[in-house]
């Protein structure tokens, strides 16, 4: 089994080679050139050296960065008992259930290097409130390309877990009102203020 599991973090982040117990990668958070994330499978835990980002949940990364089909290999472990642990299942604190919401069916990511008008309108936009292809990268935007999200850029924002827990759609056009949540999402979030790098999108 974890054979199976390297193989599907390899398969999500890259190229490692292993220090003692932990597995290095390159960190898809900050893109530092030095493999400096740190994965223990057995521990089930990741701590990137260079940024800081850590977390106790192998599959988060899986979620976040992976592929479906890794994403759809991972998900078999995921309600799996590991009896080596099975003394600290009670000391283990209950965690709330996260609010998931689904992206938009036409949701087109500007991470791929899609020429059609909406993505070229799209990137224009963006631009032109200096915000680029590393910002892109880092914070999964987008756009959709129909239905009643058409003609907005698409922001997601993830849960913990990995998950998407709401996103914000700004129109790029003439599309109105400016601002669309999902009808899930908290609507104090039509006035949130992201930070992109050291740039700030006022949403």
């Amino acid at each position: 089994m974890k054979s199976e599991k390297l193989k599907i973090v390899r398969n999500t982040l890259g190229r490692s080679y292993k220090s003692g117990s932990e597995h290095l990668f390159h960190c898809p958070f900050c893109n530092h050139n030095k493999l400096k994330l740190s994965v223990n499978i057995d521990k089930n835990y990741w701590k990137c050296w260079i940024c800081d980002k850590s977390g106790r949940n192998i599959g988060f990364l899986v979620r976040r960065f992976g592929s479906q089909n890794d994403k759809l290999a991972w998900s078999k472990y995921e309600n799996r008992v590991e009896t080596s642990g099975f003394d600290m299942l009670f000391a283990e604190k209950e965690e709330e259930i996260a609010q998931k919401v689904d992206l938009p069916k036409s949701f087109c990511s500007l991470t791929s290097n899609k020429r059609s008008t909406a993505a070229l309108n799209a990137r224009q936009y963006l631009r032109e409130r200096g915000i680029g292809k590393p910002d892109i990268l880092k914070w999964k935007i987008g756009y959709a390309s129909a239905g009643e999200f058409e003609g907005r850029i698409i922001i997601p924002s993830f849960a913990p877990d990995g998950f998407v827990s709401y996103f914000i759609a700004r129109s790029y056009g003439r599309a109105w009102p400016k601002y669309k949540t999902p009808l899930q999402a908290v609507i104090s979030s039509l006035m949130t203020f992201m930070w992109i790098g050291k740039k700030m999108l006022l949403l």
